[in-house]
């Protein structure tokens, strides 16, 4: 289930709204030579800030039928099979950086949980210097480049004794 909105995305999708709105009248009312439907990369872009992963998929799917509407009903200034391969050729792109935007947001989410979880196991293990043991499983399973990078993300200051131990294991901050 999807999480309630707050205020501040409630803004950001009016905003989101309020310039879809608006580029789909200009979209209707320049001739259909123009390439205005592009900028509806602007609020596909402020779907970013949302909560949801879905609404950037949701926003492109509106856009395809805006973008589709637009041409259809806008004045003809050059032949349509041109401004036809124009449109959807903008519209593969627009669905590939929604793919993109959804994809970062995810991975994004993922660091936060990775970091999460790398200061539950690995601060506590710096503390008592008991890394010898447990750095080599935790770098089994996250993976030792990853580890590297999460722990020198915490920075954190580890102990002479514990740096010492990781370095034995091949880690370097």
């Amino acid at each position: 289930m999807n999480p309630p909105l707050e205020k501040s995305a409630r803004l950001g999708a009016g905003a989101v709204v309020l310039l879809t709105t608006s580029i789909f009248v200009l979209d209707l009312l320049t001739p259909l030579g123009w390439a205005d439907w592009l900028l509806y990369f602007i609020p596909l872009v402020l779907t970013l800030r949302s909560p949801r992963d879905r609404d950037s998929y949701d926003f492109a799917a509106v856009v395809t039928l805006l973008t589709a509407l637009g041409g259809y009903f806008s004045p003809r200034d050059i032949h349509p099979a041109v401004a036809l391969m124009n449109r959807v050729l903008g519209l593969m792109v627009m669905w590939g950086v929604t793919w993109m935007i959804v994809r970062q947001k995810q991975a994004r989410s993922q660091l936060v949980v990775g970091m999460m979880i790398a200061k539950a196991i690995i601060y506590p293990v710096t503390i008592h210097s008991t890394c010898s043991t447990v750095v080599p499983k935790v770098a089994m399973i996250f993976g030792k480049a990853t580890l590297t990078m999460l722990v020198s993300r915490m920075a954190i200051k580890l102990p002479r004794m514990t740096t010492a131990r990781m370095d034995h294991f091949g880690f370097e901050f």
